[in-house]
Parts: structure tokens; sequence; C-alpha cells
């Protein structure tokens, strides 16, 4: 049986907005141009680049900032092996040879 007192995560985005910057939004927030510009959709009134969204991992870093998806971040000492045998893992998983 499921419990039905799950907490819910809220679905967080950010895109890049074409007068600069970063507009953060979730999917009630935003909405495609009138005219369906491909390339534009708004958020608030403020346009942004479509293709440009990244949605929020739910993740934080040690400065307490969320992760978004193409966010950039180094990796040391140990996770750098945590990370190939992670890799190694998911290849023999899906049938791949170990290299």
């Amino acid at each position: 049986m499921v419990s039905q007192n799950k907490t819910q995560r809220e679905i967080k985005f950010r895109a890049k907005a074409f007068t600069g910057g970063l507009v953060y939004f979730n999917l009630h927030e935003s909405h495609a141009s009138p005219n369906d510009d491909a390339e534009v959709f708004y958020v608030g009134g403020v346009p942004c680049k479509a293709g440009s969204e990244e949605q929020s991992t739910g993740l934080k870093d040690k400065n307490g900032e969320e992760i978004y998806e193409g966010d950039i971040f180094v990796l040391t000492g140990k996770m750098w092996q945590i990370l190939a045998l992670l890799r190694a893992m998911l290849r023999a998983e899906k049938g791949a040879r170990w290299a």
C-alpha cells in the first residue's frame, strides 16, 4: 500500500531572458507567444529564449543554491572515482563491455 502522505517537490525551471539574466519559474507561470513564435516564450511578460529552459534537480550545492540541469560543477578527490565506478556499472547493466 502506498502512503498518501508523500511530500511533492515543486517542479522549477529557469531560462535565459532576451533582456539578459535568468528567469525562474514553474510551469504555471510560462506561456508561448500569441503568434506561436518558436523562438520566444514568456514568463510574467518577460521574453525568454525557447530551448534555454533548464529544470531544477531538486538538489542544492554547498552554498545552498539550487542546482539546475546544465550547471557545471567540479568533482574533486574520491568523487571522480565514484563517478567512474557508477558509469562502468551503468554500462555493464546496459550490456556494454567494460573498457
